[in-house]
């Protein structure tokens, strides 16, 4: 099953603070994107006009007007598209270098990012002009159809993930009861209260649950462009699609609020301050074992001193007890791989880094967290 991140590599560009035509022109990704989204959305109002000819019936000059119109609102998308680029990049540059992930998720939230050729005024008022009422009635209709069509499948995704997290969730909480049982020999109406309480506990953190998901299949299907989603909409409803099951940090406070609050009220204040007591080692050891895992993972690639390693260590656990719901959630999304804990390279700030490594260290642990810093900043 194909495995979809919603994650971008990090590649971080450096320009000057004027911005001649020049200057832009050595900006490769600006153009790389823009001639990337050239071809999609071309192709997809390609396909669009190919739809309408098909519901409607009309043919000749009507054909051929219908394309023109279609590439006129390509253009005024990728100009426009342009504009927001550059507008963007300028703003950031002035800081100094650009993070590509932040950049493009700046770009993201703006007008020119958001409009797509068949919501061009351009393309919807030459349907208006190009057909006739029944022609345009006719493929109206059809447009609805794909967008609850669009609407339905990114909808029943939703359903499917938040059931399958809600059931793994249940499942973990039921253990820990059953460890509760026996560690403190909790009596038959407390043990029935908990065990009763796992699904309230875990449903109150379902309005939260996948915020970020629904926004990385949005893009994935685009889904307000009607001539580029069929494919990708076709493999969502098939399951052939898998974008992993990842929970917001905001989900994964809520459920562990309400599992907490479960057990102040079931348990008596000794054992749930025992509760309290082991869950907080059991915390302190989880982050200290994860920042040793990632100097040891740093270390392979920049050799550090003992001196750096210690100093690292801590850091890094200041660091994963600060982001620890960013982190929850990440590791909820399956990913077993350890080196995916050199993200949080990233919440370190540079002015510590190169006060602590030597310069050819500090090339490397750039490289490294820029490369990372996709699944730091994802939540």
């Amino acid at each position: 099953m194909l495995l979809i991140r919603a994650v971008l590599l990090a590649v971080s560009f450096s320009s000057s603070p004027s911005a001649s035509a020049q200057e832009e022109a050595k900006v490769p990704f600006i153009e790389q994107t823009l001639q990337r989204s050239d071809d999609f959305y071309s192709s997809g109002m390609k396909s669009l006009v190919g739809d309408v000819v098909k519901v409607t019936g009309v043919a000749g000059e009507v054909v051929q007007e219908l394309q023109k119109v279609a590439a006129a609102a390509v253009k005024d998308k990728m100009d426009k598209s342009k504009v927001g680029l550059w507008k963007t990049w300028h703003a950031m540059q002035k800081d100094g270098e650009v993070d590509q992930i932040q950049f493009w998720n700046s770009y993201r939230k703006l007008p020119e990012a958001i409009l797509t050729p068949d919501r061009s005024p351009i393309w919807e008022e030459g349907l208006k002009r190009l057909l006739k009422p029944d022609e345009l009635a006719k493929w109206d209709a059809e447009a609805t159809k794909r967008r609850t069509r669009i609407e339905k499948a990114i909808a029943d995704y939703l359903d499917r993930g938040r059931k399958l997290w809600k059931d793994q969730r249940v499942e973990t909480r039921k253990a820990q009861v059953e460890e509760l049982v026996t560690i403190n020999s909790l009596d038959a109406v407390t043990t029935s209260k908990v065990r009763n309480g796992i699904e309230g506990a875990v449903t109150s953190a379902l309005p939260a649950w996948g915020k970020g998901l629904e926004k990385s299949i949005r893009e994935y299907v685009k889904s307000a462009f009607l001539g580029g989603a069929d494919d990708r909409v076709q493999a969502l409803e098939g399951g052939q699609i898998n974008f992993g099951s990842a929970s917001e940090p905001e989900a994964v406070v809520a459920e562990e609020t309400g599992w907490r609050e479960l057990l102040r009220q079931s348990l008596s204040g000794e054992q749930f301050g025992q509760w309290e007591a082991r869950e907080q080692q059991r915390l302190d050891r989880r982050m200290r074992a994860m920042a040793m895992m990632t100097v040891a993972e740093l270390d392979r690639k920049l050799r550090l001193t003992m001196s750096q390693r210690s100093t690292l260590e801590e850091r890094f656990l200041k660091v994963i007890r600060e982001g620890k719901s960013k982190v929850d959630a990440l590791f909820a999304q399956n990913y077993a791989n350890s080196e995916i804990m050199l993200m949080v390279l990233n919440g370190i700030p540079d002015a510590e880094v190169k006060s602590l490594l030597e310069e050819e260290q500090l090339v490397v642990w750039r490289e490294v967290a820029s490369r990372y810093s996709g699944w730091w900043n994802q939540f």
